[in-house]
């Protein structure tokens, strides 16, 4: 899956404060804030998904089709908010800021009350560099929740303030933060972060040690606040001391404690990020690549993420009939099943292990049921004449693939089963010429290469 802008909240949070700008950052040109509201009533109209990968898409398909139902049943505006608002947070997770965007408008316009969507619309400014915009987004939300506004908010407000160096907005914004936390809060911890870089930035660098040491009480190996406090006893002229700060540094990065922030909302995005479709995508990645034991441990991930994902349940299961490992397989078909009984795909699945287990009666009974609903599925087809062919009936196959090659002849699948039947059938002149008149009519096509290859044609 091709999606940009994957960053995860924990790089996000480290961003608060690994490096004071000597600038503020660019605002983004030409686009509207992401917390205007004017959306329409319905629901969002299908984006185009054609540059994701099928299995992927799929997801993203069947995603549209549960939320486009539960707003459809909706008996309140609250409860359509929370259809769209759900559909946003998945392109959100990945990437798709402006159908996010829409989405998230969307929910807003129904249910104004509700503070989230401004803020995961100000999330949506901050990320594309509408810095002014998502920092007035956050201030609605921080009046909104008030008297005890939502945190994340004002910690996003106070860093915008300090990138654009709006120093004494920033100051009061950070000591709020630090009044209405814990000490021993993340949100704390990185309010006093925020206070230090004010200070490194005022020329106080004595003021700047105070808060990072009482951070450091917190999170001690948190490599943002001893890079920092080694620059501010720099800037005190203690070189000793700065070098103090380095070597508490683990010496292994992975060990270095990130700061990190309670922020629900924003989870909610971050969870769907690191669950299902992650894992999937990873797994067929690796599978694309010939690495079947990553492939394997991605899928079975993302089935442990969500047993009722039934792609996830179909890829793991077609790869472990891949392994030869039918009865791995079986369970996992026998729940898409459960789900999905009428689905061709699986039916092939199912009887694709029941060849492998050595029954071929039921591998005929499956396709014969399925084909029952679905006569012209050219995936139950081959998957029937290739079952004729294990029984020994191999006229009866070589007569589907045939009728099959006529009515798609451009389909190099039913190319490539018709040459494999004749040249297991023995009948290699007429595989090699049919697989030369396969790459008449698809010149190019890699597996027909090889297979002409392999029969030897010319």
């Amino acid at each position: 899956m091709t999606c940009r802008s994957q960053i995860c909240l924990a790089a996000l949070l480290m961003s608060l404060g690994l490096h004071a700008c000597d600038r503020p950052p660019a605002e983004e040109a030409g686009a509207a804030p992401a917390t205007e509201l004017e959306a329409p009533p319905d629901f969002p109209p299908p984006p185009a998904l054609d540059a994701l990968d099928r299995s992927i898409r799929v997801q993203y398909e069947s995603m549209r089709e549960g939320l486009e139902e539960a707003w459809a049943s909706a008996a309140t505006p609250a409860e359509r908010a929370a259809a769209v608002g759900a559909f946003g947070r998945w392109y959100h997770a990945y990437g798709i800021h402006p159908v996010a965007v829409d989405a998230y408008r969307r929910a807003a316009a129904l249910e104004p009350s509700e503070p989230r969507w401004i803020y995961l619309l100000a999330s949506l400014d901050r990320l594309d560099g509408r810095f002014e915009a998502a920092s007035a987004g956050y201030a609605r939300v921080a009046e909104s929740t008030a008297p005890v506004p939502y945190l994340p908010a004002l910690v996003w407000r106070a860093t915008i303030e300090l990138e654009h160096h709006r120093l004494e907005a920033a100051r009061a914004l950070f000591g709020r933060v630090l009044e209405l936390s814990e000490a021993t809060d993340g949100a704390a911890v990185l309010a006093r972060h925020g206070l230090a870089r004010v200070a490194l930035a005022d020329e106080r660098p004595d003021a700047a040690l105070a808060e990072l040491d009482q951070a450091l009480e917190v999170a001690p190996d948190a490599s943002v606040l001893l890079y920092a406090a080694a620059r501010a006893a720099r800037a005190q002229g203690d070189a000793a001391g700065a070098e103090a700060y380095l070597a508490r540094l683990p010496a292994d990065n992975r060990a270095q404690r990130r700061l990190a922030l309670a922020d629900p909302w924003l989870h909610e995005v971050e969870s769907l990020r690191v669950g299902v479709l992650d894992h999937l995508r990873a797994g067929l990645e690796a599978r694309r690549a010939g690495r079947l034991a990553e492939a394997l441990e991605h899928l079975e991930r993302a089935v442990a993420s969500d047993g009722d994902n039934l792609e996830a349940r179909l890829q793991l299961a077609q790869l472990h009939l891949d392994l030869q490992r039918p009865r791995a397989a079986a369970p996992h078909l026998a729940a898409a099943a459960e789900r999905d009984p009428e689905r061709p795909r699986i039916a092939v699945l199912q009887a694709r292990t029941a060849v492998l287990l050595g029954d071929l009666e039921a591998a005929e009974a499956i396709l014969a049921a399925a084909l029952e609903n679905h006569p012209e599925d050219v995936t139950l087809r081959l998957s029937r004449a290739e079952v004729d062919l294990r029984a020994g009936r191999g006229q009866a196959a070589l007569a589907a693939l045939k009728s099959l090659r006529r009515e798609h002849p451009e389909d190099p699948q039913v190319a490539r089963a018709e040459v494999l039947a004749l040249a297991l059938l023995g009948l290699h002149e007429a595989a090699r010429a049919a697989v030369v008149a396969a790459l008449e009519r698809m010149p190019g096509q890699p597996e027909l290469e090889a297979l002409r290859v392999a029969v030897g044609g010319s």
